[in-house]
């Protein structure tokens, strides 16, 4: 229908920019953007560089020199779409900032807003050929060629990512420009951002008489094209740039998998041959691949396996081709786009005649595209040329490829080229792939798929935890690493996650939480990685070659054995070593900790950790380091269960291999904190003599087994005779003396049994305090309620606290279920339940959620960290028994108690009667007469309340929309728009995915937890019910 089919036109043009009467340039005019049909202005209130910033980045103007205001370049009559706008200044499309709302302002067109952006350059030439302008003073100028240079040439190119500068030619190379010349006796070292940044004489000032335009051309490392394939640019003789030459592939083992990489790389959908013996004609200048073996899953030839640039054995007779199925053409984007079809030896377009989504959805799923979005007519993306092949193409949607679908027979029609059917697919969104991972698809850069367009992830946070789930989604079995710095090159594109933070149970990469599709603070250095399990080949080179110096024959182990090595008479004190892949290599001392030792010793039978010395304190070693970054939780049974940062990823040296050092054990008895006191000595474990044994040495040992204060020194053999040597004698500990190994017993061993450092354990604190079972957790200062309070754990006989930073929900779930709390309701931050005094033991605390203990969340480690008692985290839970169901007449009452004073007493203004609802129910208030737009209030405990727009954006939004049935969302306005509401504010900071049905699935601070007023109340704006 024409409604439906505005309807896509619409959609598939919002968000569009132009810039209007801005004179002969297309870079500096009156910002419009184009909105439910129609194009409107932006208003001035809060405009800036910024904004103009991301404007000019959108239009490929460069950067932003002024951002005009008070209708600088006339008023618009057009409706004004955006006021208040605020944007970071990293945003691609001027839609993607901040604003009060689509169509929501308080001005008039005397307050349109303009741009001017700094230069653009005009192509004269398809590949890569300029000749340059720039915008100065309100207007387009040329560039002189007096003292032009590469190094100058250099800076342009760099400036529009276009590689490096192949020539930089004078004389009006490409023709005279027209206007000012702005530049001339450029001098440029190379590596400045822009051109206009480097030495000149300044903007106008030049030798007139003895001046031409400047122009360059860069060279497009890598770039492929299809030559002399007639009216088709998806099928042809395949060439490729390199050193500044254009250059054919030989034939040599050229299949359709490596014609499948060409396809793609130029958008030109599935292959369908791979002619060989220079069918396409043979080509000229150098061969530069010979030999090609892709495995189908590059996004570019490069990133196949070849012989060697340059490197072959063939002539032009054996040039290789490709012919691809089909193409969407005239967008870049090669998910959308006129419909092309290759038949009888000649590209060809499809009539729009009956033209619908069903017929639509077949060319989105032949292109590996997904489900279509719209089916365009009337040439959307531009007429084409040639013949127009199908007609009258009735499709019911699960046909494999177009041509199946029934239509007049080939070339038979009655339309013209402005009749072109076009489509815009989806693609398969949320999709993941590898790039550049060699023969291996199980390892490479990681792609996601999101809005029709292949994009990265970027590094920050990432770890093994995501890594597996990417490794899960594909098929590809369990992570060995997760690379990061782009070790697998750089991507191109939009980089789509940052911040992952997947539990490790999700079954695709979109499940896990992030900052925000599209939203990063990231460049395509830091793209990250993964390499699955699979089979040894598909790891790639790690380092170069290594040195290994191990003496032949020492390379024999078990797949993550540990051993401890150069640690004198004792094999529980030593440098650790692990074995992977056949050689054993070393564990490198970042954030190496007592926590990642417990580990190795409990491995290696060697009872409980003493120390975890660092920066090689038993030598260093040689060979690979295998692990870095260590975190085990404490409970592991291995070290090659702990996370790290990826099996031999690491950044740094054997100066820094660490070491453990294991002594005492307690045995023959349940608890690990009593027992028969046993030490290592000697390579043997042996008891210790009774004569002279009292509290004070019994002190010594609980204190060194973290178990808190002795409570009886039983002599005797209470727990039972021991055998083997008895070690020590005559013991005598001191009050306070913090190991066994401290002298005032015979000399005998006095040089043998290592000594720890009082500095790696607390001072005692005042008896009394300070009994407790080690990791066991308590809530203090929580009123009359132990299910709330401020966090204490217990570590080396002493309570101390827990750092706020990165504490959330998850964490706080952990310890409700330890307490046996139920679940937890909040997680307030800022010491909310007082300041706590002693140590700090936990900072950065991250929890998946389904630990049973805090203990074994991982953290920075006991002991480290960065916070005051300022940042002291708190909880609070719902505490047991549950309450009974909710319902009309029986809404539980939340003892004042269980909760924390979050504000002053609030001020309930809601008319009686209004605080009916269910848990987690959403409205939308003070939205006029729609029910899909307003205030966002939400139901808990009883009562409606707000939510802080604190992080709000339009993925939350997007939540409140579904969860109400209005639809798409418009827009995410803030600062209380819809004015203040009253009574609690139940969310802040919320980070909805967008996946969610309702917002209570959604991330936040915890219900109650905010620092926020009324006038951050957060709304939404649907699109409405049908």
């Amino acid at each position: 229908s024409w409604c439906s089919l505005w309807t896509w036109r619409r959609t598939h043009l919002v968000g569009r920019l132009r810039l209007a009467n801005g004179g002969n340039s297309s870079c500096s005019g009156r910002v419009e953007i184009f909105h439910f049909g129609q194009w409107g202005t932006v208003c001035d209130d809060s405009w800036g560089l910024l904004d103009a910033e991301v404007v000019c980045r959108q239009l490929g103007c460069g950067r932003a020199l002024s951002a005009p205001t008070q209708a600088h370049f006339g008023q618009g009559s057009e409706p004004i779409w955006y006021d208040e706008v605020a944007c970071i200044g990293n945003e691609t499309k001027l839609s993607e900032c901040q604003h009060r709302g689509i169509g929501s302002h308080n001005c008039g067109h005397s307050e349109d807003a303009g741009v001017i952006c700094e230069g653009k350059y005009r192509f004269l030439q398809l590949v890569s050929m300029l000749l340059m302008e720039i915008f100065h003073a309100g207007q387009w100028g040329k560039v002189c060629d007096d003292h032009w240079d590469l190094d100058n040439a250099n800076v342009v190119c760099r400036q529009l990512d276009c590689g490096r500068a192949q020539s930089a030619l004078s004389n009006a190379a490409f023709g005279a420009g027209v206007g000012p010349i702005w530049l001339d006796n450029i001098y440029c070292s190379g590596n400045e951002p822009s051109i206009s940044d480097c030495r000149h004489s300044g903007f106008g000032v030049h030798n007139y008489g003895h001046c031409e335009d400047a122009s360059v051309i860069c060279e497009l490392e890598g770039e492929v094209r299809l030559a002399n394939g007639g009216n088709s640019s998806c099928s042809g003789r395949v060439e490729i740039f390199h050193s500044g030459q254009w250059g054919t592939v030989c034939d040599d083992l050229w299949d359709l998998l490596d014609a499948e990489v060409v396809c793609r790389q130029l958008g030109c959908g599935r292959v369908l041959s791979a002619p060989t013996q220079a069918r396409f004609g043979q080509g000229s200048g150098p061969i530069w691949y010979d030999d090609v073996t892709c495995t189908g899953s590059e996004t570019k030839l490069s990133e196949c396996r070849h012989q060697g640039i340059g490197s072959h054995d063939c002539g032009h007779d054996e040039d290789a081709g490709v012919v691809c199925e089909g193409k969407l053409a005239n967008s870049g984007n090669r998910c959308s786009g006129r419909v092309e079809i290759f038949h009888a030896g000649q590209w060809g377009t499809v009539c729009d005649d009956h033209w619908d989504l069903d017929n639509a959805n077949v060319v989105c799923r032949q292109l590996d595209c997904g489900t279509a979005q719209l089916a365009l007519s009337s040439a959307a993306f531009g007429p084409g040329r040639g013949p127009i092949w199908l007609d009258e193409v009735y499709c019911y949607g699960n046909e494999p490829s177009i041509s199946d679908c029934r239509h007049s027979e080939f070339g038979v029609h009655d339309c013209v080229h402005h009749e072109d059917a076009s489509v815009v697919c989806e693609g398969v969104e949320g999709e993941v792939r590898l790039a550049n991972g060699g023969n291996s698809s199980c390892s490479g850069r990681v792609e996601i798929f999101h809005f029709g367009q292949w994009g990265t992830v970027c590094d920050d946070l990432w770890d093994l935890l995501d890594a597996e789930v990417v490794c899960r989604q594909l098929g590809c079995g369990r992570v060995l690493s997760a690379p990061t710095q782009a070790r697998f090159g750089q991507g191109s594109g939009p980089i789509w996650y940052d911040d992952v933070t997947c539990t490790g149970s999700e079954t695709k990469l979109s499940e896990c939480q992030h900052q925000g599709i599209g939203s990063h603070d990231c460049g395509h250095s830091e793209d990250a990685g993964v390499v699955c399990e699979v089979s040894t080949a598909t790891l790639p080179t790690l380092r170069p070659p290594l040195n290994i110096t191990t003496p032949p024959g020492n390379n024999t182990g078990v797949e993550g054995e540990v051993r401890l090595a150069n640690g004198g008479n004792s094999s529980c004190s030593g440098r650790v070593e692990i074995f992977h892949f056949g050689q054993w290599g070393t564990v490198c001392d970042d954030l190496w900790d007592l926590l990642d030792a417990e580990v190795v010793c409990r491995q290696l039978g060697c009872g409980r950790v003493l120390s975890a010395p660092t920066q090689a304190r038993f030598g260093q070693g040689s060979g690979p380091i295998w692990y870095d970054n260590v975190m085990c939780t404490g409970s592991e049974t291995k070290l090659s269960e702990c996370r790290h940062q990826g099996i031999g990823s690491h950044d740094c040296g054997h100066m820094e291999d660490a070491g453990v050092v294991c002594e005492v054990r307690l045995v023959n008895s349940g608890n690990r904190c009593s027992g028969r006191v046993e030490i290592f000595h000697a390579g043997q474990w042996g008891t210790v003599c009774d004569d002279h044994w009292d509290l004070d040495n019994a002190n010594v040992v609980c204190r060194q087994l973290d178990c808190g204060t002795a409570q009886l020194a039983l002599s005797s053999a209470a727990f039972g005779p021991g055998r083997g040597p008895i070690w020590l004698d005559e013991v005598y500990c001191a009050p306070g003396s913090h190991s066994t190994a401290s002298p005032t017993f015979p000399p005998v061993f006095s040089t043998d049994i290592p000594i720890v450092s009082t500095t790696s354990l607390p001072t005692p604190r005042p008896p009394g305090n300070d009994t407790g079972v080690e990791g066991e957790v308590r809530l203090a200062n929580g009123g009359n309620s132990s299910c709330s309070g401020r966090v204490e754990i217990f570590h080396f006989g002493q309570w101390g606290t827990v750092c706020d930073d990165l504490w959330d929900l998850l964490d706080a779930e952990v310890v409700c279920r330890q307490l046996g709390c139920g679940r937890v309701l909040s997680a307030p931050t800022q010491a909310r339940f007082g300041q706590g005094s002693g140590p700090i033991w936990y900072d950065d605390v991250t929890c998946t959620g389904s630990e049973t203990k805090l203990s074994e969340c991982q953290h920075q480690g006991i002991g480290s960290h960065d916070c005051g008692h300022s940042e002291d985290a708190g909880v609070v839970c719902e505490a047991w028994p549950p309450f009974p169901p909710v319902n009309s007449t029986n809404i539980p009452t939340v003892s004042t108690a269980t909760l924390p004073t979050l504000r002053p007493p609030l001020n309930i203004t809601t008319p009686p009667g209004n605080n009916t609802g269910v848990e987690g129910e959403v409205r939308l208030a003070n939205g006029g007469n729609s029910s899909c737009s307003g205030r966002v209030e939400i139901f808990h405990f009883g009562q409606w309340g707000t939510v802080c727009d604190d992080l709000w954006d339009l993925l939350d939004a997007e939540v409140v929309c579904r969860q109400l049935g209005c639809g798409r969302v418009l827009s995410a306005p803030t600062q209380a728009r819809f004015g203040q509401g009253s009574g609690p504010i139940w969310y802040d900071n919320v980070m909805c995915t967008g996946s969610e049905t309702k917002l209570s699935e959604c991330r936040h601070q915890g219900i109650g937890s905010h620092d926020c007023g009324h006038m951050e109340d957060a709304g939404v704006v649907c699109e409405g019910k049908y």
